[in-house]
């Protein structure tokens, strides 16, 4: 097997790894929304608990509370929905990155032997980025 064959070879098989490591954190991203959105519906109750029990008092205030809640509701929705977003944007990111990088591997597939050292540290470079970017980006959801 030639050396180029070999680099290729250990190449796909990161990929492989990333890929992998990608559907993880998707998994990981996705149990920590579930379990933000569970933490605040149940804070949310509470609260809307408290805010009965100031309304079976007699309370005038008590629509005052309510309405407070109700704002407190929508901005904790519009939060779980923006942590989403740019969690599914990362995601994407990270997908594009191993994409450019699959690509890198076929035109690494597409030389010949004596262009290959050329676009060898392309290649070795974009293994690099799509590395740090893939960790960065796990670190965050705590996946190893």
């Amino acid at each position: 097997m030639s050396e180029k064959e070999k680099f290729q070879q250990a190449r796909a098989a990161e990929l492989e790894a990333h890929k992998a490591s990608i559907e993880e954190l998707k998994t990981k991203a996705k149990t920590q929304v579930n379990k933000l959105e569970t933490r605040i519906q149940q804070e949310l109750d509470q609260l809307e608990a408290n805010v009965q029990e100031i309304m079976d008092t007699g309370d005038e205030t008590w629509q005052e509370i309510k309405s407070k809640v109700e704002d407190l509701k929508i901005k904790t929705r519009s939060q779980i929905g923006k942590t989403e977003a740019k969690m599914k944007e990362e995601v994407e990111q990270l997908e594009k990155v191993i994409e450019r990088s699959r690509n890198k591997l076929q035109e690494l597939a597409n030389t010949g032997e004596d262009a290959w050292e050329d676009i060898k540290k392309g290649v070795e470079g974009a293994w690099t980025d799509m590395g740090n970017s893939i960790k960065k980006a796990l670190s965050r959801f705590n996946v190893k």
